[in-house]
């Protein structure tokens, strides 16, 4: 298997801080949960989604995610160069 890297261009710690992804949606329905996210289409018309309703539905989902458990063969999939057999 060959693999490739490149060195990081901007120190993304740094510019964004120490947080993930998910930070920005819950920061945003805390503090901004009335303002409309994105709108979204639904049976052919456009939706406003506010940032309240929008972390709710995450938060709803990753409950589901949680209540799932892992699900079989998810490790092989997402990881699949720890399980190859290393020759020699």
């Amino acid at each position: 298997m060959r693999e490739y890297a490149t060195p990081l261009t901007a120190d993304v710690a740094a510019a964004v801080g120490l947080g993930n992804l998910t930070d920005d949606v819950v920061r945003n329905g805390d503090q901004h949960g009335d303002g409309i996210a994105f709108s979204r289409r639904v049976e052919g018309a456009w939706q406003d989604v506010t940032a309240a309703q929008f972390l709710g539905e995450v938060r709803a989902v990753a409950k589901g995610l949680v209540a799932a458990g892992p699900l079989r063969g998810t490790v092989r999939r997402s990881r699949p160069a720890r399980h190859l057999r290393r020759d020699g």
